[in-house]
């Protein structure tokens, strides 16, 4: 992380000074999107239940989730809190972290089939990685990643067994949701739209500074920063997202000022904005008393 964002300290007025000025219109549309990713996560809960969650109420909870979320890494707030939801709601303790299961790993085939279907249609838009700054740390930041993956699950025999077992539970999970095939579909459409309103934000952002990057090599360098973000041991993948964000724009082409700008800005959107709402959503889940803790 240091190793990308240090370089780039230098230019840090300038950064500011671009944040002091952005196109306005762009910026109120990166916002929206950004809160249009908790509509879609809500959505996906209400499609995914196996009994049926008042929408309002499971957007809340999102809100309230990602709050929690922000204060832990590693995603653990946000399982616990839709875990205690759908306790709540009248799931056993079974239904509910299957739905919390399955909603992970839609997470993970929405965000996949996305990046393959703008690599199949649109590949000739990405450009190709420059020299410039710091050149191809994205790969480097990318290929940390993979590494410490591979050495974690090539060394670590119980780490091994955790994740095949994990994987067994999983497709037994989907197993459960036979006969729902459309619900499953629909849940995996608003996963989808959630990646999908996440890059959008990200690639308004860099509109909002004046940059036009293709949105296929927006979408690679946000799947890098949600890599590094989840190598990183930060509550939200503070730092390690945003060094994985600004290494992959610099290394195709755009100025260092100007990524460090459109990545500041995305993050308070999407990190320190709704950490603020969260914190609200979160003191009117409880005293409604919409989670069951035990």
């Amino acid at each position: 992380m240091a190793v990308v964002l240090l370089p780039q300290l230098s230019g840090f007025n300038e950064s500011l000074h671009l944040l002091r000025n952005p196109n306005w219109l762009y910026a109120t549309l990166a916002f929206i999107l950004a809160v249009l990713t908790y509509f879609a996560a809500a959505a996906t809960y209400c499609f995914l239940a196996f009994k049926p969650l008042p929408y309002y109420r499971t957007l809340l909870a999102q809100f309230a989730a990602m709050f929690i979320n922000r204060l832990l890494p590693a995603g653990f707030g946000a399982l616990g809190v839709n875990y205690a939801y759908l306790h709540k709601m009248r799931h056993s303790p079974v239904q509910a972290a299957t739905v919390v299961s399955v909603n992970n790993l839609f997470g993970l085939l929405g965000h996949m089939l996305l990046l393959g279907v703008l690599a199949l249609f649109f590949h000739a838009s990405v450009p190709s990685f420059t020299a410039r700054g710091i050149g191809d740390s994205a790969s480097l930041v990318a290929g940390a990643v993979a590494l410490i993956i591979a050495c974690s699950l090539l060394f670590a025999p119980k780490l091994r067994r955790k994740a095949a077992t994990a994987f067994a539970d999983i497709v037994k999970q989907l197993g459960k949701y036979r006969g729902r095939p459309s619900h499953l579909l629909a849940a995996l459409t608003s996963s989808t739209t959630l990646t999908f309103c996440n890059i959008l934000s990200l690639y308004v952002c860099l509109l909002g500074f004046g940059v036009h990057l293709s949105f296929v090599a927006v979408a690679l360098v946000f799947t890098i920063g949600i890599g590094a973000g989840t190598a990183t041991p930060t509550p939200g993948g503070l730092g390690g997202l945003e060094a994985g964000m600004v290494a992959g724009f610099i290394a195709y082409g755009v100025p260092s000022a100007a990524a460090l700008a459109a990545v500041i800005l995305y993050r308070v959107f999407s990190y320190w904005l709704m950490l603020a709402i969260g914190a609200v959503a979160f003191a009117f889940c409880q005293r409604r008393g919409y989670f069951r803790l035990a």
